[in-house]
């Protein structure tokens, strides 16, 4: 797959705009660009100058004033000789600026080629070869920060270290197999055990980000539910900052489930507004109402609406996950508490009201669409709830699905390792529910805090205090350890086939 014949791509949107630029990359282009520039000598170009000129037609024709940027290898993005040519946006130039460089010898790269031959050539590893796809396609300041966290090779320095930690292990097991007949251990076995059993912590909590990375790249789901006419549609529509529900004071006016997304404090949101939730012998409402249920199952926080003006209407929502408690509404009950009294009254004598729904609710809050009382702490809150488990803007979160699997893959090797030397596996730990109790239930007001009191799932390790004697034999322990290294290696691109190469570079943009 390593090639470095010329290559060329428009490396900007297809359409009409102001500049366009093609990127050209590869051993000989510039005597073949010197067939087509009429301007400064090529070969007497510096690296890293830009030139103004023009492009010309076999024949002298000129095709457009054009500006020619130079960057000679190895200090290029390739680490070959490049150069990018901007010219005017029109469509026409850009096609045919393309055909005069196909015309001088130059081939149309592959998608992901421009990157391809960045790893190649040992400009970046695979791991920021992969950030890059991220950081053009980043839809919020989260997702950007996690790309650009990536591309930096802040992913690298610690797969690398632990890399690096395991290939020492290795190959004092190595030894060992090496002068298996003189009965010498190079390595202590509590030792091995113990910076095996860190390794795998650190890969195991890198692989548990992945949830966190999906959704901070994709967009956090939020459903939006309560009973008819309770201001689901209202929220969205002022969360979105766009009328893409239909408002009314008719029960039952949302009948599908309506999608949309928006940055919030720089982290992207999925916001789903429900249909109603009431009993009904409409079939098209229940149809509704069943795809309600199925968007409170794929959310990860929901926002339940109770109208305070009438908050025997409502609905408890029996979900595994966090809960805001929205009273909506707030502008047609001034006195805030005398409305949270009401609600609360209600909550207390429900008897549909039970702690499976209540245990969740992390925070109450009043609020109008209508005036807008409220919705800046939403907001706010709905951030904060993102970042309690982990923060994009400084936290090593995985958000590529080929990441996972080899994390998984890696821990797996070191979990044989670990039950080789007579250690158990690691079970998980009871859940601290503590904050999921009464007293995290909280209102809020305008002067109250907005933090949310969460607690992320951890893992237990039980260590014994002295080693078992296993019956593992120290080459197969070694095998297991290689596995690991392995698995760890592919990441970065030490280790790789064509196969992973060109699944990673093919769903690149062309000109990239």
């Amino acid at each position: 797959m390593i090639q470095s014949d010329p290559i060329a791509a428009i490396a900007t949107p297809h359409g009409t705009g102001a500049i366009a630029v093609i990127r050209v990359s590869g051993t000989g282009i510039f005597p073949l660009l010197a067939k087509i520039w009429k301007g400064k000598n090529i070969d007497k170009m510096e690296s890293h100058t830009a030139h103004l000129g023009e492009v010309v037609i076999p024949g002298g024709e000129t095709l457009d004033q054009a500006v020619m940027t130079i960057f000679r290898g190895p200090r290029s993005f390739t680490g070959e000789d490049s150069a990018e040519i901007a010219v005017h946006g029109s469509k026409w130039i850009q096609n045919r600026l393309l055909s005069l460089l196909v015309e001088t010898g130059i081939r149309p790269a592959n998608p992901g080629e421009f990157s391809q031959r960045a790893f190649f050539n040992g400009r970046l590893d695979l791991t920021q070869a992969e950030a890059i796809a991220d950081i053009i396609a980043a839809d919020s300041r989260a997702a950007h920060s996690l790309a650009i966290s990536q591309a930096k090779g802040q992913f690298s320095k610690k797969f690398n270290e632990l890399r690096d930690k395991l290939i020492h292990l290795a190959s004092l097991i190595e030894l060992e197999v090496d002068f298996s007949e003189e009965d010498v251990e190079f390595v202590d076995r509590a030792e091995l055990a113990k910076i095996t059993r860190e390794v795998k912590d650190t890969v195991d909590r890198l692989a548990d980000t992945f949830a966190d990375g999906q959704a901070f790249k994709n967009g956090i789901p939020v459903a939006i539910t309560g009973a008819p006419n309770a201001g689901k549609s209202s929220l969205l529509n002022i969360l979105l900052n766009d009328d893409k529900a239909i408002v009314s004071d008719i029960p039952g006016t949302t009948r599908d489930t309506i999608e949309d997304t928006a940055e919030i404090n720089g982290i992207l949101f999925r916001f789903i507004d429900t249909a109603g939730l009431r009993e009904t012998s409409d079939t098209i409402e229940r149809l509704g109402i069943q795809r309600t249920h199925a968007a409170i199952k794929k959310a990860r926080i929901i926002l339940n609406l109770t109208d305070i003006s009438n908050p025997s209407n409502h609905c408890d929502i029996p979900a595994d996950k966090p809960v805001i408690e929205l009273l909506t509404k707030s502008d047609l009950l001034p006195d805030a508490d005398s409305a949270k009294s009401r609600f609360n009254s209600h909550s207390d004598d429900d008897s549909g009201s039970g702690d499976d729904s209540g245990s969740n609710v992390i925070a109450t809050l009043h609020i109008s669409s209508r005036t807008g009382h409220n919705i800046e702490q939403l907001k706010t809150l709905l951030a904060d709830f993102a970042r309690s488990s982990h923060n994009p803007d400084t936290d090593l979160i995985i958000t590529n699905q080929r990441h996972h699997h080899v994390l998984r893959s890696a821990s797996a090797s070191l979990s044989l390792v670990l039950t080789s030397l007579g250690y158990p596996l690691p079970t998980p730990a009871t859940a601290d529910s503590s904050h999921t109790s009464s007293d995290s239930h909280h209102i809020l007001t305008e002067s109250s805090a907005t933090s949310v009191p969460t607690t992320p799932e951890s893992i237990a390790f039980s260590v014994p205090t002295d080693l078992i004697n296993s019956p593992v034999p120290t080459d197969l322990i070694a095998l297991d350890l290689r596995d690991a290294i392995h698995h760890l290696a592919t990441l970065t691109g030490a280790i790789t086939t064509d196969d992973i190469l060109a699944s990673i570079f093919s769903s690149f943009c062309i000109g990239k």
